[in-house]
């Protein structure tokens, strides 16, 4: 994923999201749709695939692919603290 300059106003409802603690829905993601972790790691929202457990596909900054829930949680029971969990959402 390359780097590219943010807008300020992209970043006030990234700020929005985090501080004021806004739900994450992904279900109203679109591809290329950009997620932040909680830990800062970026991924990239590739689609939704509804016969999955974790239905929302997701880009790892290395390529891998991954799973989240509607919420952006890593998963739906025994969370710990070092899940990349998606706090924000950046809308392309």
């Amino acid at each position: 994923m390359k780097n590219k300059n943010i807008s300020i106003e992209t970043l006030a409802q990234i700020v929005k999201q985090i501080v004021y603690g806004e739900p994450v829905d992904l279900r109203k993601c679109s591809p290329g749709d950009i997620l932040i972790s909680k830990h800062g790691t970026i991924f990239k929202y590739i689609k939704m695939d509804s016969d999955c457990f974790y239905p929302h596909v997701v880009e790892y900054p290395n390529g891998g692919l991954g799973t989240r829930n509607n919420d952006g949680s890593t998963y739906r029971f025994n969370k710990l603290p070092n899940d990349e969990d998606i706090i924000a959402v950046i809308h392309q």
